[in-house]
């Protein structure tokens, strides 16, 4: 039981977070392989504002990964 793992970091705004047991305040975010709380995550649902860019290139470009193309707004989508 002790390698359990319920609390995550948000590596959006860096804000600690629980993962189960019944209790889920965020979300990760398979596609940039990415942990979000529930605030960074439902108030980006347009995409990834101005304001997270930054933080969100850094960690996809630490991650291996590719920026994705960008929406209408020109904003990185959100992910999935």
């Amino acid at each position: 039981m002790d390698d359990l793992k319920f609390m995550f970091r948000c590596d959006m705004c860096g804000r600690e977070f629980q993962m189960g047991p019944h209790v889920y305040e965020g979300e990760y975010i398979e596609s940039y392989k990415l942990n979000a709380c529930n605030g960074c995550f439902e108030s980006n649902w347009d995409g990834w504002g101005p304001f997270h860019e930054e933080r969100l290139i850094a960690h996809l470009v630490k991650a291996g990964l590719s920026v994705p193309e960008r929406n209408k707004r020109g904003w990185i989508p959100r992910g999935k």
